[in-house]
């Protein structure tokens, strides 16, 4: 699935959560939501406590332009 999300941040500047831009079917059919019900609301919100891991991760992809396992 695909979804193009833009990084919610603390007044730290720490990402807490993930704002959902664009989605594909791929992501329908990989999670059950539609991308009109997940679309312009928040990965929180969608579904519910995220482990915070996610966040950094994805943090981590924005900063250095990959994802180090």
């Amino acid at each position: 699935g695909y979804c193009e999300f833009e990084l919610i941040r603390d007044a730290d500047g720490r990402a807490v959560d993930q704002l959902y831009l664009e989605l594909n079917p791929a992501f329908e059919r990989l999670f059950g939501i539609a991308a009109a019900d997940a679309r312009g609301r928040r990965a929180s919100e969608v579904f519910g406590d995220i482990d915070p891991i996610w966040h950094q991760r994805f943090d981590e992809v924005v900063q250095t332009g990959t994802y180090q396992r």
